[in-house]
Parts: C-alpha cells; sequence; structure tokens
C-alpha cells in the first residue's frame, strides 16, 4: 500500500498553504465524526479547497491521515531543560494541551476506533502509537545519565500516568463544555509531575 509520502512526486497542493489548512482540517473532522465519519470531501470542505487539490496529494483518507498525524506529532519538541522535573513538566503541559485541543482530541478517537476494530484501519494508527516515544526516551535516557533516576525506571509507565491525567482533564473539560484554562491546566501539570516525582505525600 503506498503512503502519502510515496505520493508526493504526483505533485503537491497549489494553493498557497494550503497543505496546512487540509492536515488540519483532516484533523478537525476526525475528531468530530471519527472514522466512519470521515470523507476526503468533507475535509475539502473544511479547508476550503476544491477536492482536486485533496486527491492531487493524498489517494485515500488513510495516507491524508498518516500525514495529518505526524505533522501534529512534531509539534511535540524534545526540550532539555537540564532537569527531570522540566523536562517532565514540558512533556505534560504539551500533552495536556494536546488533549485538550480539537486537533488533538482526534488522536485520542483514533485509538478508541482502531482499538474497537478486530482489524487494522489504517496505516496512520501506527503513527499514533509512536506519537512522543522518542521524547519520553530522551527525557530518561538524560535522567539516567544525571542520575536522577535508575535503570529500574520504567519510563512507559510514567508515561501512561501523564496521558491518563491528560485525557481525564480533557475529558472533564469536553464533558461540561468549558474551554481549557490555562492557570488550570498548569496548576494541574504540576500537581501532575510532583506526584510521579516525589510520590504522594
Amino acid at each position: 500500500m503506498n503512503t502519502g509520502a510515496e505520493n508526493r512526486s504526483r505533485g503537491r497542493p497549489r494553493t498557497p498553504g494550503a497543505e496546512e489548512k487540509i492536515l488540519a482540517a483532516a484533523l478537525a473532522e476526525y475528531g468530530e465524526h471519527g472514522w466512519s465519519g470521515f470523507t476526503m470531501d468533507a475535509v475539502a470542505r473544511r479547508a476550503g479547497v476544491g477536492k482536486s487539490t485533496v486527491y492531487l496529494r493524498w489517494h485515500d483518507k488513510d495516507a491524508l491521515l498518516t500525514d495529518a498525524v505526524r505533522l501534529r506529532s512534531h509539534e511535540v519538541a524534545d526540550v532539555d531543560t537540564g532537569s527531570l522535573r522540566g523536562d517532565l513538566t514540558g512533556l505534560a503541559t504539551a500533552v495536556f494541551q494536546e488533549f485538550s485541543d480539537p486537533e488533538g482530541w482526534a488522536g485520542f478517537r483514533m485509538v478508541v476506533d482502531s482499538a474497537s476494530e478486530t482489524e487494522s484501519i489504517g496505516n496512520f494508527t501506527r503513527e499514533v502509537s509512536g506519537v512522543h516515544r522518542e521524547v519520553i526516551e530522551g527525557i530518561f535516557t538524560r535522567a539516567l545519565d544525571r542520575g536522577e533516576v535508575t535503570g529500574q525506571v520504567q519510563p512507559l509507565a510514567i508515561t501512561d500516568l501523564i496521558y491518563g491525567a491528560a485525557l481525564f482533564y480533557a475529558l472533564g473539560r469536553r464533558l461540561d463544555h468549558r474551554p481549557p484554562d490555562e492557570g488550570e491546566l498548569t496548576a494541574r501539570v504540576a500537581d501532575v509531575v510532583k506526584i510521579v516525582i516525589e510520590g504522594l505525600p
């Protein structure tokens, strides 16, 4: 199966800025409608471009979503603050903001849709599972080198705590129909990182 990357030689959207608009529209569409309701035509309408502009670059919705997830995952930078607390705070803040954002919410729906099916629904789900993995490994490799943690720490277990907290934060906001509050988000991140590093009081 071809991917979006393999089809780039066919051409690129001619409208200036169309690619970014299309990828953002793809995530917004998925966040609202999920896999079963996702269509290339709807993405084109949301992005304000012609259908031919979308099909010029991506031959199907799997290829489009794969590129959309890749673009989104690159927005989380691996920032070396010089401390485990600083690095985890940066990661947690990015994850909380990710789930609170409509486009980021699409990633969670992709995971749910994929888990609900007996077979893979597309290559884009592999991209979702790999989001932030390199960032997480880098954080704990540096912490190990600095002597802040031992080799017995399981980075993915810590990641589950951060991602789980971020997900429930976002769920609460969506259920209450409240937009995320930056001050509240910052305080919640600080609490989560403190518990991860220091444990319960």
